[in-house]
C-alpha cells in the first residue's frame, strides 16, 4: 500500500478558499442540451490505488475525496494522495464505503468493518464516535438541513450531533436492520431506506414503516435515495421507482431506456437533471422521454457505476468498476458516429442556404446536421462514392467533390456526375468553387480545371497548376487563386499567371487554405505557417512566433477579433491584432490558446488537403473537420467570467520536516531546503491552468508552475519573505489574490540586535580592551565559520557537479552511439513503444523512416575505416539538423542504416521530410567511387506510418524497412512510401 502524507494547511487559507468560492457565485452544471457522448470525459484509473470508487465527495475546503477498496483518496486536480490507514485498522482489505461532513466542517469516512474514520489535521483516524455504532460496517453516511451526520450500519444506525453518537435504539424502530441510504424530502422527512426493500421515516423519534419496493412488485433491496421535493427516487437491485409525496408509485425499466436494472447511485445536478448509476448498464440522465443513457460503447469508460458527484465548478464526477470517470462540457462539441455521422473521418464541410450544416466524409458519404440531428442529406444515396471531399453551394445546386468519382451536380434529387470523360484531369477533386459569375472550378490531384459548355476543361499554362491543387479563391479584384501541393500558390488574372513561392516571402509552398478580408487582404494556410499578401506584399509567422503548430489547414474569424486555424496538433485561437503586430513589427511572439481532446474535439488531428475543411455558419459557429468526427464551437460562449481557480498554500517543509504554516512562520538559520506545497482546486481542464508562484524578497519575477505543486528554495539569507501562488483558467479568469504564507528566516545569534546590546554592556563594564579584544575574537570565529561553510559548500558543489557529469556520460553511452552522436536502437525501441502508447490513446499518426547509405561497404574498400567513420558522422549530423521538431528522434541502427521516429506525423508529411534529408546530402557532394568514379554518398528511405489500432509497433518498422528495400531494388537514393499499414492521416 503506498503511504502518502497529507500536510495540514493554515485555517486561514480556508477561510479565503470559501470566501473565493462564495463571491465566484455558483457554477453551471453540464450542458443539458448535449448527448452523453458529447461531454469531455477523463478516467483516473491508474492514479488510485484501487479501481472501485464507492463514494465521491467535495469538501468545503475544495478538495475532492474518493472512497475506494484500498482506502480514501484526496485529489486537487493534479495529485492523488491516499491517505495513511490508522493503526488498527484493515482499511487497505476492506475499503472505504462512504464519505460526508457534519455541519461543523468535518469530514469523516464510513468503512466497510473499520466503524467510522474521521479526517483531521490531513490525517485519517478512527473516530470517537465509532466506539457507540451498532455495527463497525458502515454502509452509509448522510448529513440532514440541521447539519447532523446519520451513520447507516448492517445492523442500524446512529446519528451525530455536537460530537456524540446517538443509537438508535431497538425503541426507535431502527435497530438491527441494514440501511443502506438516507434523504430528506421538502416537507422535512427523513427517510431510510433498508436493505431488504423496506422504507422508514423519522417522526417523533421513531421510525415507522411507510411502504415497501413489494408494492411495485420490485421486492429488492434499495440502493439509493434521492429527495424530489416531497417524493423521492428510489434505486434497488430491481430498477428505478418515484414515489410521489401521495404514496403512488411509478417504476422505470428496460421500457423506459433503463440498460441495466441495478440501480446503484442517484444525483441530482445544479440544473435539475437526475443521473443515475447502474451497475453494469452505465449512467442515464432522466429526461422528458426515455432515460438517456451513457456506455462504454458512447464514451464511458466502464458500465458499473457505484457513485456520482459534481463539483462546485459543475464537473460530473462517476465513480465505476475501472476508475473515476470526470465529465465536462468542453469548448467544443463534437459530433461523431455516437451521433449519427455514417464516417469519422471528416473531410469537409459547408452550409446551405437554410442554415443547415453539410457534412462529407471518407465512406461516410454526405449528410445534413440540423438542430443537433444528423440526417442524410436526401438524395446523396444515388452520389457515385461515399468519398466526400468537397462542397459548394450554388443559388441553384450544390456541387460536391468526390475523393475517387469525380464531381457531382445535385439539384435536388437530379445527380449528374462528371468525371475523366467529361474532361476532368482526375477523378480526385479535393475543392469545388462556384464564382460569382457562376463559373465552376474543380481542384484536382492531377491540375485545375474550369466548367464551360456542360463539359470541364484543365487549365493550362503554368507548371505549378499540374499537379496536385488543394485550395481556391476567387478575390475581390477578380484573380483566381490556387494553393498547390508543394508548388506554392498560384494566381489567375486577365491571362497572367502568378506563382508565389517562399522565395517571395510564403511560409510553405504546400497551400491548404485561402481566406479574404473586406479590404483584398488574402490570408494564406501553408504546411509551414500563416502568410499574409497585403499590397503586393507577402508577411508570414510560424511556431517561432508563437503558433502552436506551423501547418495551417483552415483559417477562420469569428468575429470577436479572432483567428482560428486548424492544423494537426489541434486548433489554435490567436488574436488578429497580434499577428498584425508581429507583420508591423510591435510584436515578437502571439498568444497562441491551443484547442484539442481535452477541450472537446474528438480528435486533434483536423482535416485540410480538401476544402471547405472548416466553416463559420450564419449563427456565428466554427466548425472544423476532424480524423475523428465534425467538432463545433461557439466563440460567444468562451468568453471569461467562470469561478476563479481557488489556490492555497498546503504547507512548509523545512530541510524534510513539516513545520505549521499559519501566520508568519519562523525558519531556523541552518535551515537549507525550504518546500513550499500549494494546491488549485479546479478540476474544469486542470491541464490548461496557467498557474506561478514567487517568494517575494528572493524571487525578481513569477515562476510558472506547470503541473508541478511544490516549489523548492535553498539556502535564503536571513531576511522576511512572502510566498504567493496565483493561478488562472483557461477561459481567462483569474484569481490574482492567490494564496500567500509569510515566513521569517531568523538570523544567527550573532547577527541579532540583543546579542551586539549585552556585548556592548559586557564591554563597558570590564573596560575597553575587553570590548576589542571580544570583537577581533568574533570577527575571526565569523571569519572561520564562513570560510569552513563556504569551503563544505564549494566542496558538495564539486562533488555534485562531479556526479553529475558522471552521470550525464553514462546516460550518453547508454542512449546514444559513441560514433554518430545521435540516439542508439536501445533508447529508439524504448521511445518507439512509449510513443506507440501515447498515439494509440490520442488517435495521432506515427511516421517512422529507415535511411540507409547507399554503397557503403565499397566506400570503406576504397578510402578506409577512417573515412567511412567520418561519412557516418556527417550522414548522421545531416539527419539531426533534419528533424528538429519536438519529440521526433534519430537513431542509428545499425552499420550504415539509420531510423527516425516522428510523432503525430502522417505519411505524407515524413515522406516530404525524408526527401530533403536526401536533398541536403547531396548538397554536402561527399565523394563516392562506386558504382561508378565521381559519384558522390546518396541515401536511400523507406517511410511507413500509420494511426496505432490493431497493428503494434513492431509492424509499422516492419512496413518500413520493407519500403527500404523497395527503394534499395528501385535504383537507391529514393524515398520509397510503405503501403502498409495503411496511412490513415
Amino acid at each position: 500500500m503506498r503511504r502518502v502524507e497529507i500536510r495540514p494547511f493554515p485555517t486561514r487559507s480556508v477561510a479565503a478558499l470559501l470566501g473565493l468560492f462564495l463571491l465566484a457565485g455558483p457554477a453551471v452544471a453540464l450542458d443539458p442540451t448535449r448527448r452523453g457522448s458529447q461531454y469531455v470525459t477523463d478516467l483516473f484509473e491508474e492514479e488510485l490505488p484501487q479501481a472501485s470508487v464507492h463514494a465521491i465527495y467535495q469538501s468545503r475546503d475544495g478538495y475532492l475525496w474518493i472512497a475506494t477498496y484500498r482506502g480514501l483518496v484526496r485529489f486537487d486536480g493534479v495529485r492523488f494522495r491516499l491517505l495513511e490507514a490508522p493503526p488498527a485498522t484493515r482499511l487497505s482489505e476492506r475499503g472505504v464505503t462512504s464519505i460526508a461532513e457534519d455541519g461543523a466542517g468535518v469530514l469523516y469516512a464510513g468503512a466497510a468493518g473499520d466503524g467510522l474514520l474521521r479526517v483531521k489535521r490531513g490525517r485519517l483516524e478512527i473516530a470517537p464516535e465509532s466506539q457507540s455504532l451498532p455495527s463497525p460496517f458502515v454502509q452509509v453516511l448522510f448529513r440532514d438541513r440541521s447539519g447532523a451526520l446519520w451513520v447507516g450500519t448492517k445492523q442500524g444506525a446512529a446519528v451525530l450531533r455536537g460530537g456524540r453518537a446517538e443509537v438508535q435504539g431497538k425503541e426507535t424502530g431502527l435497530w438491527g436492520v441494514s440501511i443502506r441510504a438516507f434523504a430528506e424530502t421538502a416537507d422535512g422527512i427523513l427517510w431510510a431506506g433498508l436493505e431488504d426493500g423496506r422504507f422508514r421515516y423519522l417522526s417523533g423519534g421513531v421510525w415507522t414503516d411507510a411502504f415497501s419496493a413489494e408494492q411495485s412488485k420490485k421486492a429488492l433491496a434499495v440502493t439509493s435515495l434521492l429527495a424530489e421535493g416531497e417524493g423521492l427516487l428510489i434505486g434497488t437491485y430491481g430498477g428505478l421507482l418515484y414515489r410521489d409525496g401521495g404514496g403512488r408509485i411509478t417504476a422505470y425499466g428496460p421500457d423506459e431506456g433503463l440498460t441495466n436494472t441495478r440501480v446503484r447511485a442517484l444525483h441530482r445536478d445544479r440544473d435539475g437533471k437526475v443521473w443515475v448509476g447502474t451497475g453494469g448498464g452505465g449512467l442515464g440522465r432522466l429526461t422528458d422521454g426515455p432515460l438517456e443513457m451513457l456506455t462504454a460503447e458512447n464514451g464511458l469508460a466502464n458500465d458499473f457505476v457505484r457513485s456520482i458527484a459534481e463539483d462546485r465548478e459543475g464537473n460530473l464526477w462517476v465513480g465505476t468498476n475501472g476508475g473515476l470517470v470526470r465529465m465536462e462540457d468542453g469548448a467544443f462539441i463534437g459530433i461523431t458516429r455516437w451521433q449519427g455521422l455514417n464516417g469519422n473521418f471528416v473531410r469537409t464541410v459547408s452550409e446551405d442556404a437554410g442554415g443547415r450544416i453539410l457534412v462529407g466524409s471518407d465512406g461516410g458519404g454526405l449528410q445534413l446536421v440540423s438542430e443537433g440531428r444528423v440526417s442524410p442529406l436526401p438524395g446523396s444515396d444515388a452520389l457515385p462514392s461515399r468519398f466526400v471531399r468537397s462542397l459548394a453551394v450554388a443559388p441553384d445546386a450544390l456541387w460536391v467533390g468526390m475523393g475517387d468519382a469525380g464531381v457531382v451536380r445535385m439539384s435536388g434529387r437530379a445527380i449528374r456526375v462528371f468525371g475523366l470523360a467529361e474532361g476532368l484531369p482526375s477523378l480526385a477533386t479535393r475543392m469545388v468553387l462556384v464564382a460569382r459569375n457562376g463559373t465552376v472550378w474543380a481542384a484536382t490531384d492531377k491540375g485545375l480545371a474550369r466548367f464551360e459548355g456542360g463539359r470541364f476543361e484543365r487549365v493550362d499554362g503554368a507548371p505549378a497548376l499540374e499537379g496536385r491543387v488543394v485550395a481556391l479563391l476567387e478575390g475581390r479584384d477578380g484573380t483566381l487563386w490556387a494553393g498547390t501541393y508543394e508548388q506554392g500558390l498560384v494566381g489567375l488574372k486577365d491571362g497572367k499567371t502568378t506563382v508565389l513561392t517562399e522565395k517571395e516571402g510564403l511560409a510553405g509552398t504546400t497551400v491548404f487554405d485561402l481566406r479574404e478580408d473586406a479590404d483584398g487582404t488574402l490570408w494564406i494556410g501553408t504546411a509551414s505557417g500563416l502568410s499574409r499578401l497585403k499590397d503586393g506584399k507577402l508577411r508570414s509567422l510560424s511556431s517561432k512566433e508563437g503558433l502552436a503548430s506551423p501547418t495551417i489547414f483552415s483559417i477562420l474569424e469569428d468575429g470577436l477579433g479572432n483567428f482560428w486555424l486548424s492544423s494537426d496538433q489541434g486548433v489554435m485561437r490567436v488574436p488578429r491584432s497580434e499577428i498584425e503586430g508581429i507583420f508591423s513589427g510591435s510584436r515578437t511572439t502571439v498568444r497562441c490558446r491551443l484547442f484539442g481532446r481535452a477541450d472537446g474535439l474528438p480528435s486533434r488531428q483536423c482535416n485540410g488537403d480538401n476544402q471547405p475543411a472548416a466553416w463559420r455558419s450564419k449563427d456565428g459557429r466554427l466548425w472544423f473537420a476532424t480524423a475523428r468526427g465534425l467538432a463545433v464551437v461557439d466563440p460567444r460562449k468562451l468568453t471569461s467570467g467562470g469561478i476563479p481557480p481557488p489556490v492555497l498554500v498546503e504547507g512548509l517543509v523545512v530541510d524534510g520536516r513539516v513545520v505549521a504554516a499559519e501566520g508568519a512562520t519562523s525558519i531556523s538559520p541552518r535551515a537549507r531546503r525550504l518546500e513550499f506545497d500549494f494546491a488549485v482546486l479546479s478540476f474544469r481542464s486542470p491541464e490548461n491552468l496557467s498557474v506561478r508562484y514567487r517568494l517575494e524578497g528572493f524571487d525578481e519575477g513569477w515562476r510558472e508552475a506547470g503541473n508541478g505543486r511544490r516549489a523548492t528554495y535553498t539556502s535564503l539569507p536571513p531576511g522576511t519573505y512572502t510566498f504567493r501562488v496565483i493561478a488562472a483558467s483557461a477561459d481567462g479568469t483569474s484569481n490574482h489574490t492567490g494564496a500567500s504564507l509569510e515566513i521569517l528566516v531568523l538570523p544567527f545569534v550573532y547577527g541579532t540586535w540583543w546579542f551586539r546590546a549585552s556585548l556592548l554592556a559586557l564591554g563597558l563594564a570590564v573596560g575597553l580592551w575587553a570590548l576589542r579584544a571580544l570583537r577581533r575574537w568574533q570577527e575571526r570565529r565569523e571569519e572561520k565559520l564562513n570560510r569552513l561553510i563556504e569551503e563544505k559548500t564549494r566542496d558538495l558543489a564539486e562533488a555534485k557537479e562531479r556526479a553529475e557529469e558522471a552521470n550525464r556520460r553514462l546516460e550518453k553511452m547508454l542512449r546514444h552511439d559513441l560514433l554518430t552522436d545521435v540516439a542508439n536502437r536501445l533508447h529508439f525501441n524504448e521511445m518507439l513503444q512509449t510513443e506507440w502508447r501515447r498515439a494509440r490513446r490520442s488517435g495521432d499518426s506515427l511516421a517512422v523512416v529507415f535511411f540507409d547509405i547507399d554503397y557503403f561497404k565499397p566506400f570503406n574498400d576504397a578510402f578506409g575505416h577512417q573515412a567511412g567513420d567520418e561519412c557516418l558522422r556527417r550522414v548522421a549530423a545531416v539527419l539531426a539538423d533534419g528533424f528538429q521538431r519536438a519529440g521526433s528522434l534519430v537513431a542509428r541502427w545499425g552499420g550504415e542504416e539509420f531510423v527516425v521516429l516522428l510523432p503525430s506525423t502522417d505519411l505524407e508529411s515524413a515522406a516530404r521530410a525524408a526527401q530533403r534529408i536526401l536533398e541536403n546530402l547531396d548538397a554536402l557532394a561527399i565523394p563516392h567511387v562506386a558504382p561508378a568514379p565521381g559519384q558522390t554518398v546518396t541515401i536511400s528511405a523507406g517511410v511507413a506510418a500509420t494511426i496505432p489500432g490493431e497493428g503494434t509497433a513492431e509492424s509499422l518498422l516492419a512496413a518500413a524497412d520493407a519500403a527500404l528495400y523497395e527503394a534499395k531494388r528501385t535504383g537507391r537514393n529514393r524515398v520509397v512510401r510503405s503501403r502498409e499499414p495503411a496511412d490513415r492521416g
